[in-house]
């Protein structure tokens, strides 16, 4: 019998001599029939079954984003608490002296996390950023969103 390769893969297989091939490297076998599909692997001699199908997961999300998809990978409560806690006149009225202090110290790591945002030269938000993972673990620490969020939010931009 003739077989047909195309590179080491064959692709037909005919009992008659072929005539002119182009494109195919032709031999003769006279062992078991081999399977069409199946992979000539010169070093043992035999045919192979080729290599399983790699799986590739395709993404869903994007991980690097806008400064404004990032904003908005947070929902409209959480952006309402981040939001009144960045606010002097709401921190100013908390009568407790330690407590006011405490919502200084917050406002200020809010204003350097999200402050960054406003830049006009910031391009994009890489949301797995070892930065941005301190960041949102501080406003989960802090009960401005959910403990599941962080995670969430990491996953990046839906595609």
């Amino acid at each position: 019998m003739y077989l047909f390769l195309r590179g080491p893969v064959l692709e037909r297989i005919t009992e008659r001599a072929p005539g002119v091939v182009a494109g195919y490297r032709v031999m003769t076998w006279d062992g078991e029939r081999p399977d069409i599909g199946q992979i000539w692997n010169a070093e043992t001699g035999v045919f192979e079954d080729p290599p399983e199908a790699v799986t590739v997961e395709v993404p869903t999300h994007r991980t690097v984003v806008l400064p404004g998809e990032f904003k908005r990978l947070f929902t409209l409560q959480e952006r309402m608490a981040i939001d009144r806690a960045r606010d002097l006149t709401v921190i100013d009225a908390i009568a407790d002296e330690a407590q006011r202090t405490t919502a200084r110290e917050l406002k200020r790591a809010l204003d350097i996390f999200f402050g960054d945002l406003e830049d006009p030269f910031l391009p994009s938000v890489d949301v797995q950023h070892p930065d941005v993972v301190i960041g949102l673990e501080n406003v989960r620490a802090a009960g401005l969103i959910d403990d599941h969020r962080p995670a969430e939010i990491q996953q990046g931009w839906p595609l």
